[in-house]
């Protein structure tokens, strides 16, 4: 099992992750690092920079496990990455890539190359803007990257923040001897030769987005939001974004009293509908899903994005209470989940004391999932009322949705 973090594409480490949960049950985990931020997603015109230089080094990472694994126990034909947010957004990426496939299965946890923001259009004059940020002044990148190439890599990083960029994912630019990576944008991915009986395990949390702070909803975040991603008239505009605040608050007023159906907005439009979308497209080219919500609290408290990682790893930013019975049964749940999938492409191939549920896969017209809280049980269609309004604004709206640019945050 090879783990692929996230961070946005512009932080994380493999050494915040310990495996120790999951190798348990008889499996060996690889975490993986790769260069992020400038470094790793800068997109130039030009071929020695043509972009996803971090994808590449997750790629020559997997060759290196497959090469290399059966010497620490490995299996190299039953490889199964996974990641979770920019790391699930990464494995679509590889799903999609022409590269050569050096996995086997993938385990797609709270995000995908569809999220609003996880793939941008490239901004070719990011090098020269950087080094001139730096005190070196020319408008060839090539010159500019030489000079950024020697010069300290955190004042680089600094330079980047300050020019407010964010660098993600691209559509690289095709050149000659050199090999795309990513030669389709995010939206219309499609490869059925590429996906067809593809083991895929994918899921999300039942609250992605959640915040208790109503002044991030002021205004009109409808509108907002709509306005940011999507190119229409000043007119259509207005009427949509009017019909998306009726669907989730009616003619209530913004206030803290809706902050769940503000929230299920946010999530809908950021995470829940994209990854619904890759979902279906998956199922449509012949992969076999299946699917999860991670719906589990020790509080009762919103479980957010990420919720899921210290069951599966108790990573430094998030460690697991030790002491707590419930969240000890938890991780175990989940780490025999995940393994399930890993050693069989099934999380749940036989019921079983610790997971007493067997989940079928999903289909265009029948749509199971696992919904694990303090006990997993199998329901049908998450969120299916709000998934089936947006695929309706999808359908007719679509075509209009416009990518980020590296400096859009």
């Amino acid at each position: 099992m090879v783990w692929i973090y996230g961070g946005g594409f512009m932080s994380g480490a493999a050494g915040w992750y310990d495996g120790s949960y999951l190798v348990k049950h008889d499996v060996v985990v690889v975490t993986i690092n790769y260069r992020v931020g400038a470094y790793g997603f800068m997109c130039l015109d030009i071929p020695e920079v043509p972009g996803n230089q971090g994808l590449k080094d997750q790629y020559a990472a997997l060759q290196w496990i497959k090469n290399n694994i059966a010497v620490f126990g490995g299996d190299a034909n039953s490889i199964t990455v996974f990641g979770q947010s920019a790391g699930a957004g990464s494995i679509d990426l590889h799903l999609y890539s022409s590269y050569e496939r050096v996995f086997h299965k993938a385990i797609v946890q709270s995000g995908s190359a569809k999220v609003e923001g996880m793939f941008i259009h490239a901004d070719y004059s990011a090098a020269v803007n950087i080094a001139q940020q730096l005190g070196f002044n020319t408008t060839d990148s090539s010159e500019a990257i030489s000079f950024l190439s020697t010069t300290d890599s955190h004042s680089v990083i600094a330079a980047s923040t300050s020019l407010g960029y964010w660098f993600r994912p691209c559509k690289e630019q095709v050149f000659d001897n050199v090999t795309n990576f990513v030669e389709q944008d995010s939206q219309n991915q499609y490869n059925p030769a590429r996906i067809r009986n593809t083991p895929l395990f994918v899921g999300t949390t039942s609250d992605e987005e959640y915040t208790h702070n109503i002044n991030e909803f002021l205004g009109n975040p409808f509108l907002d939001k709509i306005k940011t991603h999507y190119s229409l008239s000043d007119a259509d505009l207005t009427r949509i974004s009017n019909i998306i605040r009726n669907f989730y608050i009616g003619d209530e007023e913004i206030s803290s009293d809706l902050l769940r159906e503000l929230n299920d907005f946010k999530q809908d439009f950021h995470f829940q509908h994209p990854i619904d979308r890759a979902i279906v497209k998956y199922i449509e080219q012949g992969a076999n899903v299946h699917q999860y919500i991670f719906a589990y609290s020790s509080d009762g408290s919103p479980v957010y994005h990420s919720a899921e990682l210290k069951y599966l790893f108790s990573p430094q930013f998030d460690r697991l209470d030790e002491s707590d019975e419930n969240d000890l049964m938890m991780s175990n749940y989940m780490t025999t989940l995940w393994t399930n999938f890993a050693k069989y492409g099934n999380p749940t191939p036989e019921p079983t004391e610790e997971v007493p549920v067997t989940l079928d896969r999903a289909t265009v017209d029948k749509r199971p999932y696992l919904n694990i809280e303090k006990d997993v049980t199998v329901k049908y269609r998450p969120f299916n009322r709000r998934m089936a309004f947006w695929d309706l604004f999808f359908d007719q709206y679509g075509v209009y949705n416009v990518l980020n640019t590296a400096t859009s945050q």
